[in-house]
């Protein structure tokens, strides 16, 4: 009973150290935020739109241009690495009327 155990909890324990390889494999490029980030302005105009914490040491960003309708998605880790996860054209961004202004009448 014990053998088994403990060699469950090394499996387990080894499978959950491992990098997490869907969001490596699925990743179009990888760089560091600064050569991303110029590479996404000077190349596609695109500007950053909204950003977000999705755990404590990783954020996501979504990058886009008005003029072009790209986007891209990125993923960023606490050492500044980030990942382009998807990217596209046709973005369009729905802003709500703020509530209680009379907005035009």
């Amino acid at each position: 009973m014990f053998k088994r155990l403990f060699t469950a909890s090394l499996v387990m324990g080894a499978a959950a150290l491992a990098p997490p390889v869907a969001v490596a494999q699925s990743a179009i490029f990888c760089a560091d935020r600064d050569t991303v980030v110029a590479r996404l302005d000077e190349r596609f105009g695109e500007r950053q739109i909204l950003i977000g914490l999705t755990t404590k040491t990783t954020m996501l960003e979504l990058w886009g241009s008005d003029d072009s309708g790209r986007f891209t998605v990125l993923i960023t880790n606490a050492d500044a690495r980030s990942c382009i996860m998807a990217s596209g054209t046709d973005l369009m961004i729905d802003y709500p009327e703020p509530k209680g202004l009379d907005v035009g009448n």
